[in-house]
């Protein structure tokens, strides 16, 4: 029905998808998924770039992360010319989870907890990045930090998170329930 409700919510997990799901660039890879959960019931996941993502979150903070979408006819195409491939190195293969720490931690807003793990993924060029995901336990919530090292390979990325002390760990997570958008009423 048209006027039914959704939660609109960013997964930052890899995705076997080839190309985005959103805008439909074949050039742009898919580093994360949106899923839109119907209030009645009903899933709908697209792989999203890492462009998709930040024009979401980018509408999301414009909204104060309440939107309610309508769609108008004669809406102005954007055109293919504006899919630019990002700058600098690009993924060169899935996320993989390289360390999931023991100790979990807990949201002081809401008391929801997480558990910490670190990913990383191979880049062009040979080279590794690393980054920070939030798993709530008991909710399909992910939080995800932005790239936190880049390191020569993959054995390099599990050496960086093996020295991550609880202090890192609490600040990475604070900065990732600050840089995630909130939910978005569709």
């Amino acid at each position: 029905m048209i006027n039914d409700q959704a939660r609109v919510s960013l997964v930052a997990q890899g995705t076997p998808a080839l190309a985005c799901e959103v805008c439909t660039a074949n050039a742009n890879v898919p580093n994360a998924t949106v899923v839109v959960q119907h209030l009645r019931g009903g899933t709908v996941q697209l792989a999203a770039c890492g462009w998709c993502v930040r024009a979401l979150r980018r509408v999301a903070a414009a909204t104060g992360g309440h939107a309610v979408f309508a769609l108008a006819e004669g809406a102005i195409p954007v055109p293919a010319s504006r899919h630019t491939a990002p700058r600098g190195a690009r993924p060169a293969g899935p996320p993989v989870v390289l360390l999931e720490f023991v100790e979990h931690l807990r949201d002081p807003v809401d008391g929801t907890t997480y558990v910490a793990r670190v990913c990383g993924r191979p880049r062009t060029g040979g080279t590794w990045e690393g980054w920070l995901e939030f798993v709530a336990v008991g909710a399909a919530v992910v939080l995800r930090t932005e790239r936190e090292t880049t390191q020569s390979n993959r054995q390099g990325v599990a050496y960086w998170a093996s020295g991550l002390e609880p202090s890192y760990l609490e600040g990475a997570f604070a900065r990732a329930r600050r840089d995630t958008p909130a939910a978005v009423s569709v």
